[in-house]
């Protein structure tokens, strides 16, 4: 079987976490990070790859399931030892903290860093890509250079921000890269936090003045947003009726989901659709689903067709 020819990226940090949930309760070992972002691609479309600098131990945690989901590693540089391993604890209100599990935080903030994808590392798949999701910081120059880049190559860029960087201090640097971006996603919290209010409906019309074509707005539990410079549309969560297992990489996975949506031309309601079934499927085991099957993506998109028509046109 030929490997599928690169179309989606998921850019970002390869993490490895364990998961330490408020009653105690915990998980190691699982597959984190944009491998989430991944997930979500690869339930809509094979066509899909991740960018991301590893440690030489990504084949211990990562490669049974590239293998098993012929993913290809186009876009996977190796540059140290060892990867980015994080400990995650959730709180009892669903917010989370994250700490390095084998350093100390100046050694840990220094090998993020090391780890960190540049605009190079895009370099060797732009030509054929039709889109990207990023998952990095408001950097400036990373986004000139990934602008510049997406001008030439035409690919779209769904951007997702990093929880830390959602503060006032920030707000103008992320005016500024928005500026070579398609599709933006945070979650109300993070927006709140933004932009200094608890004003959920404040939030959602300062989302709107945003600089860029479409914002996923995620609202947890409730569903989410999807917002345009001429509409804002609430989507409600699409609920597992079976035993959750983890909402890790809800975010990640149903915001890349929606990078592909956008690339295969549906509205924004549909796009908020197709993001909440990505939800759907992520927390029905720990970490990201460990196969894809073609037939979902048939099935649901059917479903999603006639659930779009609920919705005003």
């Amino acid at each position: 079987m030929s490997t599928p020819k690169p179309l989606y990226g998921a850019v970002g940090a390869v993490i490895t976490n364990d998961i330490l949930y408020c009653d105690g309760s915990s998980i190691t070992n699982i597959k984190g990070g944009s491998a989430y972002a991944l997930e979500g691609l690869k339930l809509w479309t094979d066509d899909c790859f991740m960018v991301a600098k590893v440690g030489l131990d990504f084949e211990k945690y990562y490669g049974e399931w590239y293998n098993n989901n012929g993913i290809p590693r186009t876009g996977i540089t190796p540059v140290d030892e060892v990867g980015i391993y994080n400990r995650v604890t959730y709180n009892a209100d669903g917010s989370y903290t994250e700490a390095p599990v084998f350093e100390d935080w100046d050694s840990y903030q220094f090998h993020f860093g090391h780890m960190t994808v540049d605009h190079t590392n895009l370099l060797n798949t732009c030509q054929t890509a039709k889109g990207y999701y990023i998952g990095l910081a408001p950097n400036r120059a990373f986004w000139s250079q990934v602008a510049k880049l997406k001008q030439q190559y035409g690919f779209a860029v769904m951007w997702e921000i990093v929880t830390a960087d959602c503060i006032p201090q920030n707000l103008a640097a992320i005016k500024e890269c928005l500026a070579g971006v398609d599709m933006f996603s945070l979650n109300m919290h993070e927006a709140c936090c933004l932009f200094e209010t608890e004003d959920e409906e404040e939030c959602i019309r300062l989302v709107q003045q945003l600089p860029v074509a479409f914002t996923l707005l995620r609202a947890g539990e409730e569903g989410l947003y999807t917002v345009t410079p001429n509409r804002v549309a609430f989507v409600p969560i699409r609920r597992y009726d079976g035993p959750v297992q983890d909402p890790t990489g809800c975010g990640n996975s149903s915001t890349a989901a929606a990078l592909w949506a956008w690339c295969q031309g549906y509205d924004d309601i549909m796009i908020g659709l197709i993001a909440n079934t990505t939800a759907y499927y992520n927390v029905q085991q720990f970490g990201p689903m460990e196969h894809f099957d073609t037939a979902i993506r048939e099935k649901e998109l059917a479903y999603l067709k006639k659930e779009r028509e609920k919705y005003p046109q």
